[in-house]
C-alpha cells in the first residue's frame, strides 16, 4: 500500500514539475499516510525543479572572469588594458563579439599611444568594422604607424599608395615602403615587390 502511494505521489510530483515549467496551474498535492512518501516526493520535486534564470558568478569561466577584470582596469585609464579590452570583444574571448564596443576601447588606448591599439584602428577604418570605413583616416594611422618602423603598417601603406586607397597613388612612394616593410621581415611585402618588378618587366 505504502508502495504504491509513494509511486503515485512520485509520477504527480513530475507532472506538477511539469506543469509549473509550462506556465500551468499546480493541483494540491495528494494526502499520504507515510511521513516517509513526503519526504521522498520533496526531494524529487527538487531534483525536477527548473533550473533557476539567473546563472551564479561562480559558474563564470576562468576567461569571461579576466575580461571582467581587464574591462575594469581599462575603466581605471590603463592604455594596455584598454587595447586587451577591446581586442577581446574584437575576436569574442570570454564574451560576445561587440565590434563598436571594442573600437571605443581602441580610440581609448590609441590616446594613450598604445601601438597595437593604433593599428587596430587603422584596420577597423580601412574595412569599415565596428565604425564606418574610411580609407583616408586608415592611410593617416598607417603612415603614422609605419614612420614608427611598424613593418605591417609599412606593408599596408605600400599597398594604400600601389592602389591609390585613402591616398593618391604613387609607385615611388609604394615601393619605397614595401621595401622598408620587407626589410624588417614582412614577407607579403616581398610577394608585393616581386609582383612589381614582374609587371616591369
Amino acid at each position: 500500500m505504502k508502495s504504491t502511494l509513494a509511486s503515485i505521489a512520485l509520477i504527480l510530483a513530475i507532472l506538477l514539475t511539469a506543469s509549473c515549467t509550462k506556465g500551468g496551474s499546480s493541483p494540491s498535492a495528494p494526502n499520504s499516510e507515510s511521513g516517509l512518501t513526503n519526504a521522498k516526493t520533496e526531494k524529487e520535486l527538487k531534483k525536477k525543479a527548473p533550473i533557476p534564470m539567473e546563472v551564479p558568478k561562480s559558474s563564470m569561466t576562468p576567461r569571461e572572469r579576466a575580461v571582467i577584470w581587464l574591462q575594469k582596469e581599462a575603466e581605471h585609464g590603463n592604455g594596455r588594458m584598454q587595447y586587451d579590452a577591446g581586442w577581446c570583444l574584437m575576436n569574442g574571448y570570454g564574451s560576445e563579439k561587440k565590434a563598436e564596443e571594442a573600437v571605443k576601447w581602441f580610440k581609448k588606448a590609441a590616446k594613450q599611444g598604445d601601438i597595437d591599439a593604433q593599428f587596430q584602428l587603422a584596420i577597423c577604418s580601412k574595412e569599415g568594422i565596428g565604425t564606418k570605413k574610411d580609407p583616408k583616416e586608415a592611410a593617416v594611422w598607417f603612415i603614422k604607424l609605419a614612420g614608427r618602423g611598424h613593418p605591417v603598417a609599412q606593408y599596408h601603406i605600400g599597398i594604400c599608395f600601389r592602389d591609390g586607397d585613402g591616398v593618391d597613388i604613387d609607385d615611388e612612394d609604394a615601393l619605397r615602403w614595401l621595401e622598408k616593410s620587407a626589410e624588417n621581415g614582412y614577407a607579403p611585402a616581398i610577394t608585393a615587390i616581386e609582383e612589381y618588378q614582374s609587371k616591369e618587366n
